[in-house]
């Protein structure tokens, strides 16, 4: 690698610039400068730039330098034009299970067929026997249109992102070599395997990220069953706290109070509550209940008291002044008192 000589690619408004990578990083202040700016002044999507009409700037000099065969070309692209995507997967040592993964999931980060995206990748060990695949990927769309251009198309080596030229070039980490280590290609055509075991991977991809979805799913589903349970369970205690606490009919207490009350020689015949309203039927003699009356409305001033007969139907008025004659007359009456609250 002495004798290589590194051409960056840089997609400008204007086209493609190419420049030369110095030996000495402190000679390469106007590629730093373009590679800083390149964000800035390229705000095209890759579709719309390659739209145009693209021509690569460059003097007569570098353009015969191109056909060297020591010439190692990069073309630069600005960090929006890339997908990045991570996954973890079981633990293997077969480099080629690496790149088809790393192909697979570059191929459903950018939505492109395998054949038509580039990519890199970087594996880290993990625990529990699994390993960590970070992919980089490009439309090949961007690659095939560099090696149109370019004089001979050998000599190019691959996409780069931005900012780890950025970061390549300055001084701490000036190591020209990483270049290669950063490229972004295409898959290999040289390995005649691929098309055999790029479509089982995907679809071995395509089954787990079903059932992570089915998974998902489930738990989502189980989910929302126990907080309707919750809810039930909850409704339901409300409504039996309701039935608990059932309203107290203050007329049957007066109705309880008052058959303490009655004497040995009245009987009770019946005692019906409801709503709030309660009937008491007692046999008594007809100038006793004149005499109790006034009392019981006196003691519970703030109840009516009713007088009714054996058929519901009233005897006399609620006042206790206005008697009736038939009760003065008959002497054991069979009445119904209604107790209701004023």
């Amino acid at each position: 690698m002495l004798l290589s000589k590194y051409f960056l690619l840089l997609p400008l408004p204007s086209g493609f610039h190419l420049f030369s990578i110095k030996a000495n990083s402190n000679q390469n202040s106007e590629l730093k400068r373009a590679l800083l700016s390149l964000h800035k002044s390229l705000t095209q999507s890759v579709e719309e730039y390659l739209a145009q009409d693209i021509v690569i700037h460059c003097d007569d000099e570098t353009n015969q330098q191109l056909e060297s065969p020591f010439s190692q070309i990069f073309l630069v692209v600005p960090d929006s034009w890339l997908r990045c995507i991570e996954s973890r997967l079981p633990l293997t040592d077969s480099a080629q299970v690496r790149s088809l993964a790393a192909l697979a999931l570059a191929s459903e980060v950018s939505h492109l067929a395998p054949d038509l995206v580039c990519y890199r990748y970087v594996v880290k060990p993990e625990e529990k026997n699994e390993w960590q695949l970070q992919v980089t990927t490009a439309p090949k769309v961007i690659y095939d249109s560099v090696i149109q251009l370019l004089p001979n198309s050998a000599r190019f080596k691959g996409l780069l992102s931005a900012q780890d030229c950025i970061d390549l070039l300055a001084p701490p980490s000036y190591k020209l070599d990483d270049l290669f280590k950063l490229s972004i290609r295409p898959s290999s055509k040289q390995d005649t395997q691929v098309g055999y075991y790029s479509r089982p991977w995907l679809l071995l991809l395509c089954f787990a990220f079903v059932s992570q979805l089915v998974l998902l799913y489930s738990y989502e589903s189980e989910k929302q069953a126990l907080a309707r349970e919750s809810f039930n369970l909850a409704q339901t205690q409300a409504n039996v706290s309701s039935l608990i606490k059932v309203k107290t009919n203050k007329a049957a207490i007066v109705a309880r109070e008052l058959m303490q009350s009655l004497p040995l020689n009245v009987r009770v015949d019946s005692i019906v509550s409801e709503q709030g309203v309660t009937w008491l039927g007692i046999s008594l003699e007809g100038e006793y209940l004149l005499e109790l009356l006034p009392k019981w409305q006196e003691r519970w001033n703030k109840f009516d008291f009713l007088l009714m007969d054996e058929w519901l139907q009233p005897m006399q008025s609620k006042s206790a002044h206005s008697p009736n004659l038939m009760i003065r007359t008959r002497s054991v009456l069979h009445v119904v008192i209604q107790i209701q609250k004023q």
